[in-house]
């Protein structure tokens, strides 16, 4: 059985094209997940609903309609309250700065239990989390529709820094992101620092000189057929100066 799950709550840089949506970033607690990404939760205090994801294309957005979540909660209203909904209050606390709070998911014999996040939603007050894929909320194979908790455990804590792109490669090549954030992030994969303006736009590296573009990837290719260079004479050209593990940007 899944273990519990410890979660940081903060306020963060990342946005939402949907105005009515305030966004918390999320942090896994643990040694284990140190070198986890922060992932988001925003919340929609008009229809009381809360999600979490992952910012997978490093934009520093989430996307319209919620594509990059992967959870969905309800929070019940109360009818006979006339305070503000436990969302508005947790939309109005986080759309501060520097505001912390907390999550914790622990597996129950036959459901998930929320517990409380930051003192501001009752456990029994916030549903069970549903799946969502392509900005939709599914079946998690639950009998109530919400995930089984080793699901959602697997969810929340497999995501990985690299980005899948399309034909399988596996090497983050985006380099133009709309938040400084975001691009800082980003700069490892190309062997710097930091990140600079570009228009409206920022870019990886403190300076585009340093940009290093991974390396191609040749391994899987096939050389022993196809194309015959035995008839070529290399012998003139000089290559000690050029460096074949890196392309270098200038």
């Amino acid at each position: 059985m899944a273990k519990a799950l410890k979660l940081k709550l903060f306020s963060g840089d990342l946005k939402s094209h949907d105005d009515a949506v305030t966004v918390a970033m999320f942090k896994l607690k643990g040694k284990k997940y140190r070198s986890a990404p922060e992932g988001y939760v925003a919340i929609n205090k008009d229809d009381s609903s809360i999600y979490m994801g992952f910012d997978r294309d490093q934009d520093g957005f989430i996307a319209e309609g919620h594509q990059e979540a992967f959870a969905h909660f309800v929070i019940q209203l109360d009818p006979f309250s006339e305070s503000k909904s436990s969302a508005e209050k947790l939309a109005d606390k986080f759309s501060r700065a520097r505001a912390r709070g907390k999550m914790k998911f622990k597996p129950l014999r036959y459901s998930d239990e929320i517990f409380v996040i930051d003192g501001n939603i009752d456990r029994f007050e916030m549903t069970f989390p549903t799946k969502v894929v392509g900005g939709k909320s599914v079946s998690g194979g639950a009998e109530n529709g919400a995930y089984e908790y080793s699901d959602f455990f697997d969810s929340l804590t497999s995501e990985t820094e690299v980005i899948e792109l399309d034909g399988g490669d596996k090497t983050p090549m985006q380099t133009m992101f709309k938040s400084k954030r975001a691009a800082t992030k980003a700069a490892k994969n190309f062997g710097c620092k930091g990140a600079h303006k570009m228009g409206d736009f920022w870019m990886v590296c403190d300076d585009h000189a340093d940009m290093v573009m991974p390396a191609e990837d040749h391994s899987g290719h096939d050389h022993s057929s196809g194309d015959d260079h035995s008839g070529h004479d290399h012998s003139g050209h000089d290559h000690s100066g050029h460096d074949h593990g890196h392309h270098r940007i200038v």
